[in-house]
């Protein structure tokens, strides 16, 4: 398996959602035909502790590609750099889809770097 190569289909943008309290947070990155995802960075947090062990999974066309526990309130990171890392790319022409997990009484957020 070779290192993967710079996305050259689009300069990176980022996106952010604030969920509801008692709701899951969902980031979608819309679909482009042709175009390749690469989640580059992804950070997460609640306005507290969860209240109980949480997860965080980013999905693309069914494929589950950052499936994750949460168990604090704090910011966490991942950081996949420029080049992604394998795993980290969603299908070309599909959406991408990142889920924070609903945790009773807490608010989630979400910000992911997508090139």
């Amino acid at each position: 398996m070779g290192r993967l190569q710079p996305n050259t289909d689009a300069t990176r943008v980022a996106y952010a959602v604030t969920g509801d309290i008692n709701d899951a947070t969902v980031l979608t990155i819309p679909a482009v035909a042709g175009v390749l995802h690469v989640l580059e960075e992804l950070e997460f947090s609640y306005d507290a502790d969860p209240a109980a062990l949480s997860t965080i999974i980013a999905t693309s066309n069914g494929e589950t590609l950052v499936d994750e526990f949460v168990k604090t309130g704090g910011v966490g990171q991942f950081r996949f750099g420029e080049h992604g890392r394998h795993g980290s790319e969603a299908a070309r022409g599909e959406s991408l889809i990142i889920t924070l997990k609903a945790s009773a009484g807490r608010i989630g957020k979400l910000t992911a770097g997508v090139r």
